[in-house]
């Protein structure tokens, strides 16, 4: 078994804790969000390991139920006439009273009943919804940190109200997390209602926002965001160049409620989040040729396949014929090592397949979602696959991109204070989310019985009789009415059975023939794919079939009869949208989108197209957002008046386009709200929806999601799966079920199935396997993500304060990092107060601190391998030797050669700063660097001087630092050399600030360069550490060979790689700020003679 949360987190942080923290401190200022954040994180670990074992043992689940049924729900109940008896603004005004009671000390516990119950009269006068009792039962579980498993149709939308709601009266912000945009705003616009009803504000990110709407939408009491959107809002957010930029970080992550909580946690824990930029290598033509080859190499004989682990590996045979193609001596030669594309493109070839595991599309592979059939188009496979299937396709080749920022779900979730999520599936991974997330899972029962049906699977040996036999199926459901929903594992599979009932010819009951079986088809073709909605949402109606993809995640409940919401909806843009939008083009309704209508409804319909026509002509067209809208805002109007039996009302002052429309939903929702219930009625009788899954997916969660979609709320329904032997699955797993000779010595026909329980447990056990397998590799990329994960947390820590921070915090930080440089310079030159001072390389000390505090000239001298100047910056007028004398004889250091005012013409300076000793006229209006920088004053100057010459003390600093600068005979020397190097360094760095913030620069904008070129040491050192643990990632698999363990060896390794980069970021951020900050006044090139004369004669300087 897995380590348990209370024992992986600390073993993953042994990669930074174990080095000194003064090596890896990067910043000394208080930022405690982030300790907060694991604090908690650890903290619901525990607590939940102490519900989880709870809830596993035996009766636990009934246990926890009656508990809350008795501490939440009847307390919840007890309180129904208190809440009716209240008026809309008192309702509204509870919310102020709970805000009010916790600024007083009391809890979220302390008001969670109250609270629930003012939600659920809410939305009962909203939405006209109550919330039922394991409604309740679930919210709490949400608030307290569990993962609900609550079955299909159970209303969790709903549940997520109660807890968001109690949460968000701390107003610290909670985040409802959906798997894409239209959940989220769907889910926004219809809880929202119950949310401003009670006077919270609730923000929806959508991925086409810019950043001013998302900053709004986040700064929102109740956020609705997809998971990929607030992952990568959080990885840009750290590439922020200005704290303007910033969207999600302003406040720190309180709570998410995490819908389909399976799929983002556990299906999207394979992929971490990545933001990519350009690539340096173009190697679009080895993809190309490669995949020529890759054409003519043939499985068994040029290349393995092992499609249980998705890998491929050449054959000698395959590399041999391989370069023969190529026409190469070695495959695997360095200097043209083809080796790599031909294996990516016999990956491509055998382990990717078309309409499968993706989709062509405008030019472009697109990835399709294994667990939902919805393409992917912002998602690319890495270790440059995704090249290698656009050469096998022929398409643009993208080049492989490097990786700026990423993380992965297991990470970013886990910063949140609070976690909590819901599923109808969970229960088959509730031990991942406990040992990866802290999270319990506890099923919360039903409302009504289940009453649906799971027939045996039935086991085809051909593939072929089995599409016939759930053909056969779909008619005889068909033809009593029932409507079907059919879920397959691929686009290809569900065209294939799509052309089926297309051809299939059948004989109604009065002996006429008919060709086809009208039927939806849902896949993860664009032309399908945008009417997901409407066609999941007519998928109970009488006589429907509906094919599609995995079901996962589709977010729409299929009703018996029908939506009547849906129906009307499109009856209105049938009817009405051609003439209110300019050019306005209905799409394609669905086959079952159509609805019979009352005369007295097509008058109501007739009377707003002619009021519609005529406010065009007047008033001009609406576009497709403003009526869609109108639209929307009409039918939740008539639902109202609907449910309140009244007939609808307006002002006075209303438009007659607003008042012929909403009368006319009124009407047409009036008509189909009493078909979907005649049908509903109809379908109930004949048995209700019936699933037919063509084949089991990799996860149980899967098939039971589709299971699901029957039998909601109390309806009757059935659900079966036909699998064939031939399927991809059973023979990787179960090949001997393919033998041919098996089923004749059963004596079954081969064209018939078996129903077996022995077929059931094996499957079973397969999906067990596979299941097992996908975990490992989630646990494989979380373990190498966590070693990642306090190196990320510290360096965005560090960006943030940089970004945020006040230029003296700024300077105040760069004079440490000089500090800790010149501390480090002198370890490699042999200061130590335990050495003799003749003994210390002063030669290297000094020349190793010129190339880091270093000019502009000698920056590019020393880019191009050149001899620096011979007038540095650094120290100008001082040598080695004359700091070594000083030293050795305890005198004076020497000062170095001054700089001139800071009013003299740059020329001069420039002149100074070379070698020339500039002399001031008599009566010139002089200004130094102390008359502009507050850090040149004497008392900052005696401030520093007293820090530096201190001897160092503390739990801050190692025993080994201490001893260095503060033990033996030369430590006062040692320390006062260090003082005395540091601050050269920034009376340099002043000096050349305040001559740039003396020319006409508005110095404001020069403190926000300064902090950009700050910022950018730590972007790009961030990157190139990025890259460099990948390629150790892929390399210490090998290492397994020499009985090492590859998690142990990527922890070590990758803690050198961050101390290195530790050390790279205070030395590049340094130079980087030296090479601004000297912009206006150092030169880039040696003065000429002639230019150095005109100098001396302007401003009468002497040869120093």
């Amino acid at each position: 078994m897995r380590q348990n949360s209370r024992s992986f987190r600390p073993r993953a942080l042994t990669s930074i804790t174990s080095f000194d923290d003064d090596e890896l401190a990067l910043s000394d200022d208080d930022d405690t969000t982030r300790g907060d954040s694991r604090r908690s994180s650890t903290s619901r670990a525990v607590t939940a390991a102490r519900r989880f074992e709870f809830a596993r043992a035996g009766e636990g689940d009934d246990a926890l139920m009656a508990t809350l049924r008795r501490r939440v729900v009847e307390p919840i109940r007890a309180l129904d006439a208190t809440m009716e008896a209240l008026s809309d603004d008192e309702l509204r005004m509870r919310t102020a009273e709970f805000r009010e009671r916790l600024k007083k000390g009391e809890t979220l516990d302390d008001v969670l009943v109250e609270a629930f119950a003012t939600v659920r009269e809410a939305s009962k006068r909203e939405l006209g919804l109550t919330h039922f009792d394991v409604q309740l039962i679930g919210g709490a579980l949400l608030h307290d940190g569990w993962v609900a498993e609550m079955s299909t149709g159970e209303g969790k939308t709903l549940v997520a109200t109660l807890p968001a709601y109690l949460n968000a009266l701390e107003g610290k912000g909670v985040h409802v997390v959906t798997v894409n945009d239209y959940l989220a705003a769907r889910d926004a616009a219809e809880m929202g209602r119950i949310y401003r009803f009670l006077g919270l504000t609730v923000g929806v990110i959508q991925s086409d926002m810019e950043p001013a709407e998302r900053q709004l939408a986040y700064a929102c009491d109740i956020t609705y965001v997809t998971n990929t959107e607030i992952g990568f809002d959080y990885l840009r957010d750290n590439m922020a160049n200005a704290a303007d930029d910033m969207v999600v970080l302003m406040r720190p992550f309180n709570f998410a409620i995490v819908d389909e909580v399976d799929s983002v946690l556990i299906d999207e824990g394979r992929n971490p989040l990545l933001i990519t930029g350009v690539g340096e290598v173009n190697d679009d033509d080895m993809y190309r040729t490669a995949a020529k080859v890759a054409e003519h190499l043939i499985v068994g004989r040029d290349f393995k396949v092992v499609l249980k682990e998705k890998s491929a590996e050449l054959t000698d045979e395959g590399m041999s014929r391989a370069e023969m193609m190529l026409q190469v001596d070695d495959l695997w030669d360095a200097q043209n090592p083809m080796g790599k594309y031909v294996l990516l493109a016999v990956k491509a070839k055998a382990l990717f397949i078309k309409d499968v595991d993706y989709i062509v599309r405008d030019g472009k592979v697109i990835i399709v979602d294994p667990s939902t059939g919805r393409v992917q188009p912002n998602r690319r496979w890495n270790d440059n696959l995704h090249q290698a299937v656009e050469a096998k396709e022929g398409v643009e080749i993208n080049g492989e991109n490097s990786i700026i920022a990423s993380i992965s779900y297991q990470c970013l979730f886990k910063l949140y204070k609070k976690l909590s999520g819901m599923t109808g599936t969970a229960a088959t991974e509730s031990e991942e989310f406990y040992t990866t997330y802290g999270l319990g899972v506890a099923s919360v029962p039903t409302n009504k019985p289940n009453l649906r049906i799971d027939s045996p699977t039935a086991l085809f040996l051909k593939s072929s009789p089995r599409w016939y036999a759930v053909a056969d199926l779909i008619l005889n459901c068909h033809l009593d009415g029932r409507p079907v929903l059919v879920g397959t594992t691929s686009v290809e599979n569900s065209e294939l059975l799509s052309a089926i009932l297309d051809a299939y010819v059948w004989e109604t009951p009065d002996g006429r023939k008919i060709e086809g079986i009208p039927h939806e088809l849902l896949n993860a073709r664009p032309q399908y794919a945008a009417r997901e909605a409407e066609i999941v949402s007519q998928a109970g109606r009488q006589y429907a079939v509906t094919i599609s993809t995995n079901m996962a995640g589709r977010g729409t409940d299929i009703l018996l009869g029908g939506s009547a919401h849906g129906l009307a909806n499109r009856a209105l843009k049938d009817k009405l949208w051609p003439y209110l939008v300019e050019n306005g083009e209905v799409d394609e309704a669905a086959v079952l989108m159509h609805v019979n209508l009352s005369p007295i409804t097509e008058q109501a319909l007739q009377q707003a197209e002619l009021v519609a026509r005529a406010s065009v002509m007047t008033a001009g067209s609406l576009d497709a957002e403003q009526a869609d809208k109108l639209f929307v805002d009409a039918l939740v109007q008539a639902e109202e008046w609907l449910r309140r039996d009244i007939d609808p009302t307006f002002p006075n002052d209303v438009e007659v386009l607003i008042k012929s429309i909403y009368t006319a939903a009124y009407a047409v929702l009036r008509d189909c709200q009493a078909q979907c219930e005649a049908e509903r009625e109809v379908v109930r009788k004949v048995g209700g929806l019936q699933v037919i899954g063509t084949s089991i997916h990799d996860s149980r969660r899967v098939d039971n999601q589709l299971r699901g979609r029957a039998g909601r709320q109390g309806d009757p329904g059935s659900t079966i799966f036909c699998v064939s032997a031939e399927d991809e699955l059973l023979q990787t797993y179960c090949p001997g079920w393919g033998n041919q000779n098996l089923w004749m010595f059963a004596g079954v026909d081969e064209n018939a199935p078996i129903f077996s329980d022995m077929v059931d447990r094996q499957l079973r056990s397969v999906q067990k396997q596979i299941e097992d397998y996908l975990a490992s590799g989630r646990q494989s990329t979380f373990d190498s993500d966590m070693v990642l994960d306090s190196q990320r947390e510290a360096v965005y820590k560090l960006r943030r304060q940089i970004l945020l921070s006040s230029q003296s915090s700024l300077r105040k930080r760069l004079f440490k990092y000089m500090g800790q440089l010149v501390d480090d310079a002198c370890e490699r030159a042999g200061v130590s107060g335990g050495v003799s001072p003749k003994k210390w390389d002063f030669d290297r000390l000094i020349r190793e601190l010129r190339l880091v505090f270093i000019g502009r000239m000698d920056h590019w001298l020393s880019m191009t391998r050149k001899p620096l100047s011979d007038d540095p910056h650094y120290l100008p007028g001082v040598t080695a030797a004359d700091i070594k004398r000083a030293v050795i004889q305890d005198e004076s250091l020497p000062v170095p050669r001054p700089m001139p005012p800071l009013t003299v013409p740059p020329a001069m300076a420039k002149a100074a700063i070379c070698g020339v000793l500039v002399e001031i006229p008599d009566g010139h209006d002089s200004k130094f660097v102390q008359d502009t920088e507050p850090e040149a004053s004497d008392e900052a100057l005696m401030e520093r001087l007293a820090e530096r010459l201190a001897p160092p003390s503390g739990v801050e600093f190692s025993q080994e630092y201490i001893k260095r600068w503060s033990k033996g005979w030369h430590a006062r020397k040692a320390r006062g050399l260090r003082s005395y190097l540091t601050e050269a360094a920034v009376q340099m760095y002043l000096d050349r600030f305040a001559r740039l913030a003396a020319q006409d620069y508005d110095r404001t904008e020069l403190e926000d360069v300064e902090r950009l070129w700050a910022l950018r040491a730590v972007d790009t050192l961030w990157q190139q550490h990025l890259a460099q643990m990948e390629v150790l990632r892929t390399s210490v698999q090998v290492r397994s060979f020499g009985h090492l363990d590859p998690k142990d060896e990527f922890r070590i390794d990758g803690a050198r790689a961050f101390v290195s980069l530790v050390e790279g970021i205070r030395e590049d951020m340094v130079k980087n700020i030296f090479y601004f900050v000297g912009a206006s006044v150092e030169p880039i090139t040696d003065f000429d003679r002639e230019e150095r004369g005109q100098v001396e004669s302007d401003g009468e300087p002497t040869e120093a």
